[in-house]
C-alpha cells in the first residue's frame, strides 16, 4: 500500500458531520507528502462541505500490522455535539495541575531528537 492509499484509507473510516455520508477516497486530495507527514485537503463529495487542511503523520505505514490494526477498528457512532460538550467540560475541570494524571513512566519519554 502506498502513502496516498494509506492516507485515503484513514478517512474512509469517517463520515461527514453535515450529511452523515462516509468519506470516499475522492474526498481526500493529497496536497504534499514529505518525510513522515502528508498534507491533505478534505471535501465531502456528497454535500461538498470543505473540512480544510489536515496534516497526517505517516511514520508507520511500512508496518503492515499498523494498517491491519487500523482497518479492524469497529464502526462507532459519529461524535455528537453532546460528546464534544462533555469532553470540554471534563477537560475544563482538570485544572491547571492536569499533568498529575499522566503516569510517571509516560512523563519520562525520550525526546524525539535524542
Amino acid at each position: 500500500m502506498n502513502t496516498e492509499e494509506y492516507v485515503k484509507l484513514i478517512f474512509t473510516h469517517m463520515v461527514c458531520s453535515c450529511c452523515d455520508e462516509p468519506f470516499t477516497p475522492d474526498c481526500v486530495e493529497i496536497i504534499r507528502v514529505e518525510d513522515n507527514v502528508a498534507v491533505v485537503k478534505i471535501v465531502c463529495q456528497n454535500c461538498h462541505k470543505n473540512y480544510g487542511i489536515a496534516v497526517i503523520g505517516i511514520e508507520d505505514i511500512e508496518n503492515e500490522n499498523v494498517i491491519e490494526d487500523y482497518v479492524q477498528i469497529p464502526d462507532l457512532p459519529p461524535i455528537t455535539t453532546d460528546d464534544v460538550i462533555e469532553a470540554h467540560d471534563f477537560i475544563d475541570k482538570l485544572g491547571s495541575d492536569w499533568a498529575k494524571y499522566i503516569p510517571d513512566e509516560l512523563k519520562e519519554l525520550p525526546k524525539e531528537n535524542e
